[in-house]
């Protein structure tokens, strides 16, 4: 199966609903939805130069063990084929994870920034020969980073009417949008 399932859209698109609600509800400007969400579709399905074999879940530092030669991942339970800047988006947004100590979820990320996202670059246009432009390469990641955020929003959203939370649910999703803005403004894509 490809990535994402349909319970990951979903959880996507609850996501968006939820941010879109409320900037209706505090009359913030916004881009249109429709638009945006079709946008991240067509990036997500589409034939292009970063479909391959992707791990899922970078965020855990039980999956994936950062040395000076780069990354090392284990546990390959949830690999598929996607998009390959899922598992960089993922790393720098983060996901919504059970805390087994606390019994409640959270928001794991290793803290990951753009220099995480260029070095995958340079090492896929320098080991593999797969050169991409500029423009393209800013409108993935800006695409990729604005599911997996819309994902961790759905998530958090829906985990915080069934279980508790290791922090406050606004401390989670203000810590998800500052993350994406942050990233969407370096890479001046949307």
């Amino acid at each position: 199966a490809g990535y994402p399932s349909a319970d990951l859209w979903f959880g996507f698109l609850e996501g968006m609903r939820e941010l879109k609600s409320w900037c209706d509800l505090f009359a913030l400007p916004v881009v249109d939805w429709a638009t945006l969400i079709h946008t991240v579709r067509i990036s997500l399905n589409a034939e292009c130069p970063f479909m391959t074999l992707i791990h899922t879940e970078m965020a855990s530092p039980r999956n994936a063990i950062s040395t000076q030669r780069g990354v090392c991942l284990l546990d390959f339970e949830g690999a598929c084929f996607g998009h390959a800047l899922i598992d960089i988006a993922v790393a720098m947004i983060g996901r919504i994870e059970w805390k087994v100590s606390e019994q409640g979820y959270f928001l794991n990320h290793p803290q990951s920034d753009l220099t995480f996202a260029h070095s995958y670059r340079w090492q896929r246009e320098t080991l593999l020969g797969e050169a991409v432009a500029d423009e393209v390469w800013q409108k993935e990641l800006s695409t990729v980073l604005i599911f997996i955020a819309g994902l961790a929003i759905g998530s958090a959203c829906r985990a915080n009417t069934k279980y508790a939370a290791v922090q406050p649910l606004a401390e989670t999703l203000s810590e998800i949008l500052s993350r994406l803005t942050g990233f969407l403004d370096q890479l001046d894509c949307f």
